[in-house]
């Protein structure tokens, strides 16, 4: 592995680890693990909480259901 791939590395694996994450709610998921001490599992769902309930409060919205591929498979793993 070259050097720059090397430096890389972290970052792939966070963003893999994090993929599940919309990247506004990335900072909201550090405060939530760094500050406020929570497991991931436990931030986790709680943004997957509050995700589901903006998508139930703007279910009608045009933007959504273009979205709602990306969505969907968060809010199923919420509801579970």
């Amino acid at each position: 592995m070259t050097r720059r791939a090397s430096e890389r590395a972290p970052a792939r694996k966070l963003n893999r680890r994090l993929a599940w994450c919309p990247p506004h709610l990335l900072d909201e998921y550090r405060w939530l693990t760094v500050d406020k001490h929570l497991t991931a599992a436990e931030a986790r769902a709680a943004l997957q909480s509050t995700i589901a309930a903006f998508v139930r409060t703007r279910a009608g919205q045009a933007w959504l259901t273009e979205a709602r591929p990306i969505i969907e498979p968060t809010i199923k793993e919420a509801e579970s």
